[in-house]
């Protein structure tokens, strides 16, 4: 097999559906071509369900907005360490 080296580490801005940030991770981890542990995608996960609600905001039946959050756990993300977020 060809070696395979994932160089920068990712940050996921999870929390936003927790489950749908587990199945995130559950599918980048099966679908890494990996022959070992070492050979996986680095990465940090921010699952922050208090979140506000982005839909109820999009539709306006909320009034708090989600982004200062959102953009709160992406820096921390960063500095954290990771070089590419997934939101």
């Amino acid at each position: 097999m060809n070696e395979i080296k994932y160089s920068k580490t990712l940050g996921i801005l999870g929390g936003l559906g927790p489950m749908s940030s587990v199945y995130f991770c559950e599918l980048m981890t099966k679908h890494t071509a990996a022959e070992c542990d070492q050979d996986h995608v680095n990465f940090i996960l921010s699952s922050r369900a208090d979140t506000p609600d982005r839909t109820a905001f999009i539709m306006g039946r909320s009034s708090e907005n989600p982004v200062n959050v959102m953009c709160s756990e992406v820096q921390r993300l960063i500095a954290a360490g990771a070089q590419i977020i997934a939101i």
